[in-house]
């Protein structure tokens, strides 16, 4: 049986819809960032129909456009709330989601990879990702297929302009780690996908994106090494958003359509606004500090 939030998506739309209606107009240069993991191929064909959606919707913007947009340099007019689309951890599934989908409708995404978890050898990758990626859950209840990008599968989403990012070392939460390890998961993690890959890395995203996974100390050091980080909480990005407290909708590319649309609507937002400005103020005091 489907979730009651899936059974009431119509019943939430509509009223989203109606509320939206009813209140202001959009912020002037908005945007609404995705974030997905896992992408298996049974679940490519839904994928592809939320990709559609957004495209006749509102449709895609680049990571650079939104950079200018929280440059407060750049808005689309023609588009209501634009979408960025982002895909954590490195699974070698994202890699193929991008050459079959992707790349047909010409869509950038940002990339945010573990390089220790990539040096991984493929046999020994369910036990890293249950023990990293997954926080212990059984490796039985992995997907036989789930490993993890190669280096040469990254070196072809950077051929196809995609961009890629730094999602830690070894997929650690922040919160409550020592100094030096804080260095080797935050900047150590830019530095090896700098060298392996020949890039500039400017993004980065936390492990596991809720409020209680990072903290102050690891703020201080996100700030002095990126230019743009990601959390998991939900919300609105806008050239009033802090470049490093940007916020993500997590989206199931198998969930109702009306479900997706309640949520890129903005339906959710309200229950995570307290820890957004958690977030926002963290990142502030960061810049402070520097």
């Amino acid at each position: 049986m489907q979730p009651l939030r899936y059974r009431l998506a119509k019943n939430l739309l509509m009223s989203r819809r109606l509320l939206n209606r009813m209140g202001r107009k959009r912020l002037t240069g908005s945007f609404r960032t995705l974030l997905f993991h896992d992408l298996p191929q049974e679940q490519l064909p839904a994928f592809d129909r939320l990709v559609q959606h957004v495209m006749a919707a509102d449709g895609f913007i680049t990571p650079a456009e939104a950079e200018s947009i929280l440059a407060g340099s750049h808005d689309p007019l023609n588009r209501r709330v634009p979408v960025l689309l982002t895909f954590d951890d490195g699974f070698a599934s994202q890699a193929r989601a991008a050459r079959e989908i992707l790349d047909r409708y010409a869509i950038k995404a940002v990339f945010f990879l573990c390089p220790g978890l990539m040096n991984v050898p493929v046999e020994r990758q369910r036990e890293a990702i249950t023990r990293y990626i997954f926080d212990g859950e059984s490796e039985t209840s992995l997907p036989g297929s789930m490993r993890l990008l190669s280096w040469s599968e990254a070196k072809s989403l950077l051929a196809a302009g995609h961009t890629i990012g730094s999602h830690t070392v070894f997929h650690r939460r922040l919160c409550g780690l020592g100094a030096e390890e804080l260095q080797r998961e935050i900047v150590g993690s830019g530095e090896l996908l700098e060298k392996r890959l020949g890039i500039s890395v400017r993004w980065f995203a936390y492990p596991f994106g809720n409020i209680e996974s990072i903290d102050p100390s690891s703020y201080e050091l996100i700030r002095s090494r990126y230019e743009f980080s990601c959390s998991g909480i939900r919300g609105l990005n806008s050239n009033q958003t802090h470049p490093l407290a940007l916020l993500r909708d997590c989206m199931d590319p198998m969930s109702p359509l009306e479900y997706q649309e309640f949520i890129l609507l903005g339906g959710l937002d309200f229950f995570y606004r307290n820890r957004a400005r958690r977030l926002h103020l963290m990142a502030k005091n960061a810049d402070e500090i520097h």
